[in-house]
């Protein structure tokens, strides 16, 4: 015979601790009968499914408890703005989502004489709104800015247990992308945290693109705002090395707009998030001339960079149009030119294209000269972009890696196989997607508490 021991329990917990129990023993059961190399496997199905009810239960409890409690004779829920205490006008169930499975609550219709608006003011006590808790809410849009509305579907049925239909989750997804959009302007707490984290700011712009329904793949402009300590000082020779230390704060936001709308959005991004002093601000971006346009009309005085992994494209585009795409001559004309690049900018690329147009033949200059022209005419805008020898020395950034990341994170869920959004739906969804991979994702979901 198994020993035993005697506790004291509160007669409200008998039901909860019954079966408890029995759910111990049954596992013990089902460890001692199943087959030799599904133990784990079925020890670990019947935890998840059958432990799901019990906390189910648990949960429940807690929830009838609270509801009793906010409903005793004297509570606030009970007392009208008039100071006329409310009526109490019967009592309904509610059933509500939750990732234990769906939970049915009783809570009573409270009603003033004076004739203001009934209502279940537990409801409002208990944070429900709408037929799925909070906490299946976050999920659900954590998943759907990753994957699409039918994976969303079956990922929270699997990984939840909680049946929600693709186009509710569509629904609810989208409800929420439009007031992260809207959220994302005002956010105060990030605002603060920003103002207070460390290192320079650092503005990063690209551009990406999505399908519409209406007007077809449009552009999807990207920025995204960072602060950065500094890195340990570099050469050009060690400009490769991993240098840079992780970024303290991370703000994204995009949109389908003309340029000059959507640089509209820049200054007072800055000025909420405390940026009122452009000359400590580092912009970064290829060599789109709308960038560096929109950031010499907003962003006077900044430190403006050309990042150096689309010049460094370029620079080898240029060596294997002259020596041959992967032959070992363009190999090294093109880390001679980077070197060049790097060393002196503009300088070093003018000195670089006057090596490959030194040939002593002069068919064999001319047939190079295109390529160069090319060359030049890319660089030509950016003169005052290439200081990377000195950014290096100083531990800052010279090349837009984060906002590269932030354009194929938003592609990955907005140019999904197949995907074509509606262009009222693009900004609400891009939003979600910004918002879930930054800080803002705690500070929305704090708010919407």
């Amino acid at each position: 015979m198994k020993p035993t021991v005697t506790i004291e329990i509160p007669a409200t917990s008998e039901a909860l601790v019954r079966h408890l129990v029995a759910l111990h023993e049954e596992l013990e059961a089902l460890a001692l009968s199943a087959p030799d190399g599904t133990v784990l496997d079925a020890c670990e199905t019947a935890v998840i499914e059958k432990g799901r009810d019990l906390n189910k239960r648990i949960l429940e409890d807690a929830v009838a408890r609270r509801i009793e409690s906010a409903e005793k004779r004297g509570a606030p829920i009970r007392v009208c703005d008039c100071g006329r205490p409310k009526e109490n006008r019967g009592t309904a169930a509610r059933q509500f989502v939750t990732t234990l499975g769906v939970l049915q609550v009783r809570r009573r219709y409270w009603k003033c004489r004076c004739g203001a608006d009934g209502s279940y003011a537990a409801d409002a006590m208990l944070g429900l709104n709408g037929r799925f808790s909070r906490v299946v809410q976050k999920h659900t849009c954590r998943l759907a800015a990753d994957v699409s509305f039918a994976k969303t579907h079956e990922h929270v049925r699997e990984l939840l247990g909680v049946s929600i239909a693709t186009e509710t989750a569509r629904t609810l997804v989208e409800r929420h992308a439009s007031a992260m959009a809207s959220f994302q302007p005002k956010d105060e707490a990030t605002a603060k945290s920003f103002q207070a984290a460390k290192g320079e700011v650092e503005f990063a712009v690209d551009a990406g693109k999505v399908n519409t329904r209406e007007d077809g793949w449009k552009d999807l402009k990207i920025a995204v705002i960072s602060k950065r300590e500094a890195g340990e000082p570099r050469t050009p020779e060690q400009w490769v090395d991993d240098r840079l230390p992780t970024a303290t704060m991370v703000v994204a936001f995009a949109m389908i707009a003309a340029s000059k709308v959507f640089r509209r959005t820049w200054r007072p991004t800055l000025k909420k998030l405390g940026v009122t002093e452009f000359a400590t601000v580092q912009a970064l971006g290829d060599g789109a001339s709308w960038i560096w346009k929109s950031v010499g009309r907003v962003l006077t005085g900044c430190t403006e960079t050309l990042d150096i992994f689309h010049a460094n494209q370029r620079v080898s585009q240029c060596a294997q149009a002259i020596f041959g795409e992967g032959t070992t001559d363009a190999k090294a004309a093109f880390e001679r030119g980077r070197g060049r690049l790097l060393q002196d900018g503009w300088n070093g690329v003018c000195a670089w294209i006057a090596e490959l147009l030194a040939a002593e033949d002069s068919a064999e200059c001319e047939r190079r000269r295109p390529a160069t022209e090319k060359l030049l005419a890319y660089f030509a805008p950016h003169k005052g972009r290439l200081n990377y020898r000195s950014l290096l020395a100083a531990g800052r950034a010279i090349g837009s890696g984060v906002v590269e990341g932030q354009a194929k994170t938003l592609g990955l869920r907005l140019k999904a196989r197949g995907a074509r959004w509606r262009r009222k739906n693009v900004r609400a969804m891009a939003s979600l997607v910004c918002v879930r991979n930054s800080v803002q994702w705690g500070a929305y979901w704090q708010l919407a508490a």
